[in-house]
């Protein structure tokens, strides 16, 4: 059985409530490069001290952050608010969440997203995490740089497969400066 560290029955931190920020243009770093979208995402925390009063809770290369959580007595934490979510090569934060301690498994709503390692990122009505699959429900991605979205790609479903880095998507539609250019069914 792996256990996550500080995990408890309740936990809660001090402090305000905490809002729901743009997760892309908190872990973008822009290098000196002419080009527009020079630069990438930083896999960690991008501002350690905007974490402070947070519970924290970390098992390897997982970690999340809230300010309260319920832990059950299976292992799942519950987390009614804004949550922080990394791995190796992904970040979410979310405004709910459901996070099975023992396998990492991840359920979230209104989630904003990034695949440090692809440069990818989105927003999705829910995200479902299970081992190396992702799935996306009412989902949008894009590469373009947080404060440069000139494409952007819209679907109602996404999965992406790591093991067999394959990604499927359902009802996509391209957007091209805001408008729709393109439409596929799958």
């Amino acid at each position: 059985m792996a256990l996550w560290l500080g995990a408890a029955a309740c936990l809660a931190a001090s402090g305000a409530a905490q809002q729901k920020t743009d997760l892309a243009a908190e872990i973008w770093r822009p290098r000196a490069e002419a080009a527009a979208c020079a630069g990438g995402y930083v896999a960690g925390h991008a501002n350690q001290d905007a974490t402070a009063g947070l519970v924290r809770l970390r098992q390897g290369d997982r970690w999340l952050t809230t300010h309260a959580a319920e832990v059950d007595d299976a292992g799942v934490a519950l987390v009614d608010g804004v949550l922080d979510y990394g791995e190796r090569g992904l970040r979410l934060r979310a405004a709910g969440a459901r996070v099975a301690l023992q396998n990492g498994e991840v359920s979230a709503s209104d989630v904003d997203w990034v695949l440090t390692a692809l440069a990818l990122r989105g927003h999705a009505a829910q995200v479902h995490k299970q081992g190396d699959q992702l799935r996306f429900t009412d989902a949008a991605l894009t590469r373009c740089p947080p404060q440069a979205t000139v494409w952007r790609v819209r679907a109602r479903a996404l999965e992406f497969d790591a093991q067999k880095s394959v990604v499927t998507a359902r009802h996509v539609r391209v957007h091209l400066a805001g408008a729709p250019i393109f439409y596929v069914p799958y």
